[in-house]
């Protein structure tokens, strides 16, 4: 959507990316997924505003008094589809923004609302009497709800990499320098039509780091899992200290048996969550087996392990009040030490020893 004749290569490269991702993400188990049904969505709105955005410079190439209408569609269909990006890929991941999602929809509302009105007064962009293209007086409007989305995406990305490693962490945080830069220099000078298709590379490659990310993770809870857990054991030097805490939640199997599968998934999916957030400053959480979690704690003292089970307690209580009065969480850590544990597969033996005791005295 320019003033100058710029050719769009890299949107027509995008247009063929993003229809390539779209057949991926169709083809395996990926679309079963309601969160990554999202991520499709997503896809699709960037893939239907790259193809608008190489309407709108082909238009710009050919202007005419006949298309200022279709200029007019097109381009303001662009920008409202634009908008709405950022909100549909926050929605996916983030439970706090659902809770806020007008909150978080309202500017892109906004801007959809000015985009259209744009079309009679001209304060966005408008289209003259020969059919070209223009910036209107208020088009900073657009990089300001631009600049918003970003923030969005990037409140999403500081908070869901919390829970991924340190390779990862960089690996998205890569992905989001060039997601910025190549938007950034589009929105500075639209000589330089850069966005698309760093988009369309962007949601590649995240796509891949979700394959890549899947394979480590449990699907209901979202916590690594239990192959992921054999190797980071495999990988801790001897010398280390660590601890190694454990929880089992109980009566998993009678909720599946009285209330169905669908209740005992949320149900160990609200105790997953319940351990990440008490054990957060502690280490990483694994899922183990169906009803059990173990964290590795790399930089954990007695006091923060007493700190994160106080919480966690804390959070069963409430929970008991909400929903089940006889919801709880056994527990236990162990330290490893060298001079009593042969490995760390013995402290876990320990762990779990004491882990059992609990779960037997909270049921007295």
């Amino acid at each position: 959507m320019g003033e100058v004749y710029a050719f769009p290569s890299a949107d027509i490269l995008g247009i063929f990316v993003l229809i390539f991702l779209i057949c991926m993400m169709y083809s395996g188990d990926f679309a079963k997924d309601k969160k990554m049904q999202m991520y499709i969505i997503t896809v699709c709105m960037t893939l239907v505003v790259t193809i608008l955005e190489v309407i709108s410079i082909f238009l710009d190439w050919y202007p005419s008094k006949d298309m200022i209408t279709i200029a007019y569609v097109v381009n303001a269909l662009a920008f409202a589809i634009l908008f709405l990006i950022p909100v549909t890929f926050g929605l996916m991941y983030n439970e706090k923004l659902k809770k806020k999602k007008w909150l978080i929809m309202a500017p892109a509302i906004a801007g959809d609302i000015m985009v259209i009105t744009s079309i009679w007064n001209g304060l966005l962009f408008y289209i003259d009497s020969n059919g070209e293209y223009h910036r209107g007086e208020l088009f900073f409007l657009i990089s300001l709800i631009c600049f918003w989305g970003m923030g969005v995406i990037l409140f999403v990305h500081i908070d869901v990499s919390k829970e991924y490693d340190k390779s990862e962490k960089t690996f998205l945080w890569l992905l989001f320098v060039l997601l910025f830069t190549t938007c950034i220099i589009q929105v500075i000078d639209i000589r330089f039509e850069t966005m698309w298709g760093g988009v369309a590379v962007t949601e590649v490659l995240y796509y891949v780091f979700l394959r890549e990310t899947g394979l480590k993770y449990d699907a209901v809870t979202g916590t690594r899992n239990r192959n992921c857990f054999e190797m980071e054991i495999e990988s801790i030097h001897p010398g280390d200290s660590h601890f190694l805490i454990v929880f089992d939640v109980n009566n998993l199997k009678k909720t599946n048996d009285t209330f169905g599968h669908a209740a005992g998934d949320a149900l160990i999916k609200d105790a997953a969550n319940m351990i990440i957030e008490s054990y957060r400053e502690c280490g990483m959480v694994y899922r183990i087996g169906g009803d059990e979690f173990v964290v590795i704690a790399p930089s954990c003292s007695y006091e923060k392990a007493e700190k994160a089970r106080k919480n966690l307690l804390k959070d069963i209580q409430e929970y008991r009040g909400d929903y089940s009065d006889d919801f709880y969480i056994a527990n236990a850590y162990c330290k490893f030490d060298k001079s009593k544990h042969k490995n760390f597969r013995e402290c876990l033996s320990e762990a779990d020893m004491k882990m059992y005791e609990d779960k037997v005295n909270s049921k007295k």
